[in-house]
Order: structure tokens, then C-alpha cells, then sequence
């Protein structure tokens, strides 16, 4: 990634947050597709693509398909950036990558464990696409998340979670690094236990498009549940300090508040 010091003009870094849509460079925010319906993809930078949840809480008429997810095409594949809240939302999201390109899709990552970002990835394990996470939101979604998906079954009813269970990832991994075979620099980036024990961000480096992932709740207050507070502010930090120019203004520190 080009420094700071080595070029006359800072690129600008685009936030995408998990819940409800954070500032987007250039663009307004984006609308959800009605529920139920394929997400329409939005183009926010070249290759990098937006798959808008509703925002809100879940409930019987957003189906529980309230929080941001994305992908990124490369020359050679495709990442996807967190999964939907069940097998059917994961299904709507890859028709609508489908929408998009016939490339590959070489790899989802699941960001960080909520239900409305994770429970999506049967959906692609059973296309043959790999789920990746870190070591500890993979514990932590076996510890809790058979909970969680009978919690969420209470709020958004049955149909809309039909087929959907807890799953094991396909590929795990301990330490922040660089997502092969795109044919495009993309990095997974890991600060250790701050918004949440696993939580990530992934960065496009191309386009300066971060997908900020537990790390930033956009237009609501964060859940500091399973966050290690300073530690967050700390990877906040290191976000800014990316040599990126932050377009966003709503990356501010966490509300210490539930």
C-alpha cells in the first residue's frame, strides 16, 4: 500500500459499517431491497459492491436481514463480506453477486458473530464456497449462536429460517493477511480483541473501501457485549492510520453505553 509520505494526493478511505449503512463516499445511503427479494447490489467503488441490509432490529417483516454485507470482484474471483441472517439470505445475496459476475467465488468472510451476519454461510457451503473466520468467533459462535438462531426463530418466525443451523467454518485463522487468488489486493485486517474477540475488517487497497465490520455500527449504539473497550478504541486508531484519508466523519469511538 502506497504511504503517505510517497504520493502527492491521500486516497480516500470509504467506511462501510455493519448495521444500517454508513457514509459512503460520494453516494447517498443505500436502499434496501423489500424484503424477502433479492438485495440489489450497489456499485460504491470499482469492484466493490454493496448488499444493504434494512437496518432496525429483526422482526417478521425485515425477516431478520437488517445488516450490511458486500463482496469484491478481482481479475480471477470474488470475496464476499459476511453471509445474511439465514440459508435463504444467503441464497438472495449470491443471486444477486450472480447479477453482478460470473467470476468465481472463492471465499466468504464472516466478520464477526452476529446472527445477521454468519448464519448465512450454509447457504454458500452448499454452493461449494469456503466460510472463513478467526479462531475465536468460530468459538464463539458454537458457544452461543444455537441460542441466538432459536431466538432469532422466536422474533422472525420459521419460513424465513427454513433449512437454517449452526455451522462450522471451513477455514479458520489466528492473525490479520492478505486474501489470495483475486487477482486484486485485499486484506483481512485484525487488531485482537476489540469490538469482539474475533472481530475483522477487510480492506480492498485498490479503491481505499473498508468494510469495517463489528467495528463500526453506523446511526446506532454500538453492542460493547463481548468488546474489550480501550482495546477498541485502539483498533479504531489503527483504522485511521491506515495512510488512508477517512472520508466518513461518523467513525467516531464507541458510546460507552448498551
Amino acid at each position: 500500500m502506497t504511504s503517505p509520505a510517497s504520493t502527492s494526493r491521500r486516497r480516500t478511505l470509504r467506511w462501510i459499517g455493519a448495521i444500517g449503512g454508513a457514509a459512503l463516499a460520494g453516494c447517498a445511503m443505500a436502499p434496501a431491497a423489500a424484503p424477502g427479494a433479492t438485495p440489489l447490489a450497489r456499485a460504491i467503488a470499482p469492484g466493490v459492491y454493496l448488499l444493504p441490509g434494512t437496518g432496525g432490529s429483526a422482526d417478521e417483516l425485515n425477516l431478520g436481514r437488517i445488516g450490511n454485507a458486500g463482496f469484491i470482484v478481482g481479475e480471477t474471483g470474488v470475496v464476499v463480506i459476511d453471509t445474511g441472517t439465514s440459508v435463504e439470505h444467503g441464497r438472495a445475496n449470491l443471486a444477486a453477486i450472480r447479477a453482478v459476475t460470473d467470476k468465481p467465488i472463492k471465499l466468504a468472510l464472516v466478520t464477526h458473530t452476529r446472527p445477521e451476519f454468519l448464519f448465512g454461510g450454509r447457504a454458500f457451503q452448499q454452493a461449494g464456497i469456503p466460510v472463513r473466520m478467526h479462531t475465536k468467533t468460530a468459538r464463539l459462535m458454537a458457544a452461543r449462536c444455537d441460542t441466538c438462531l432459536k431466538q432469532l426463530r422466536q422474533v422472525v418466525g420459521e419460513v424465513p429460517l427454513a433449512g437454517t443451523s449452526l455451522y462450522k467454518p471451513d477455514q479458520q485463522f489466528d492473525e490479520a493477511h492478505a486474501v489470495e487468488g483475486l487477482g486484486r489486493a485485499v486484506r483481512v485486517l485484525y487488531f485482537g480483541h476489540s469490538s469482539g474477540p474475533g472481530d475483522i475488517a477487510v480492506l480492498d487497497e485498490a479503491t481505499g473501501t473498508l468494510f469495517a465490520g463489528g467495528l463500526l455500527d453506523a446511526q446506532r449504539v454500538p453492542d460493547i457485549q463481548d468488546s474489550d473497550l480501550p482495546a477498541w478504541h485502539r483498533a479504531l486508531a489503527s483504522l485511521r492510520g491506515l495512510g488512508f484519508a477517512p472520508w466518513s466523519r461518523a467513525m467516531a469511538p464507541p458510546h460507552h453505553q448498551r
